[in-house]
């Protein structure tokens, strides 16, 4: 393969690269827009599980955060970040999980 026809694969591969980001970006978004909404009707629902559709909705654990954790390592050690982390966990947030059924592919 030459280097001309090289530059040419790679310019090819480089713009649909860029469109599939661009792409993707806008379908990421349209989904985050969704579960704002399923979010919203599995709160309506006061329950931590329901079906819609065959979808099941539910919370499950998410992931505690603790942002500031980096800066307190630095000034006080780790064994009072640990401790801080410890107390954090406990308050870890609710995540929106969706199930599909079955038969959707």
């Amino acid at each position: 393969m030459t280097l001309e026809e090289k530059l040419k694969e790679w310019h090819r591969c480089n713009t649909k690269r860029l469109e599939h980001t661009r792409e993707a970006k806008s379908l990421q978004s349209r989904c985050e827009q969704l579960e704002l909404d399923f979010e919203a009707e599995l709160k309506r629902s006061k329950r931590s599980s329901i079906v819609r559709c065959g979808f099941t909705l539910c919370w499950t654990k998410g992931r505690a955060s603790v942002a500031w954790a980096e800066e307190y390592l630095k000034a006080f050690g780790p064994e009072k970040v640990t401790k801080l982390k410890a107390q954090a966990a406990a308050a870890a947030s609710k995540v929106l999980s969706i199930e599909a059924p079955k038969s959707v592919g």
